[in-house]
């Protein structure tokens, strides 16, 4: 599990960084007809946990990811990249 979360942590901290291209987060949490309340009572955090997430100003933990992921019904690939997935150009070691 570890090992697991040290893989994804960079992909996390990409995806919710404030200096990056936004991907779609609250784009998808609002397409799928969900208010932030609905998601933060499923998720069992604060909404004001939640905006944070959405506006990049925090990084949720691993498994608040799947949770998230879980409750919008989508990939965690989506989530990360967004409708276009993945694309080389978005890899950069």
């Amino acid at each position: 599990m570890i090992k697991t979360f040290v893989f994804l942590a960079p992909l996390l901290i990409s995806f919710f960084s404030v200096n990056k291209e936004k991907p779609p987060r609250s784009r998808v949490r609002k397409k799928s007809g969900f208010t932030q309340q609905i998601i933060a009572d499923k998720l069992g955090i604060y909404v004001s946990q939640l905006k944070r997430y959405e506006a990049g100003t925090s990084q949720p933990a691993l498994e608040v990811f799947r949770k998230i992921a879980l409750a919008l019904n989508v990939s965690a690939d989506m989530l990360l990249f967004g409708e276009n997935g993945r694309e080389e150009r978005d890899f950069k070691p």
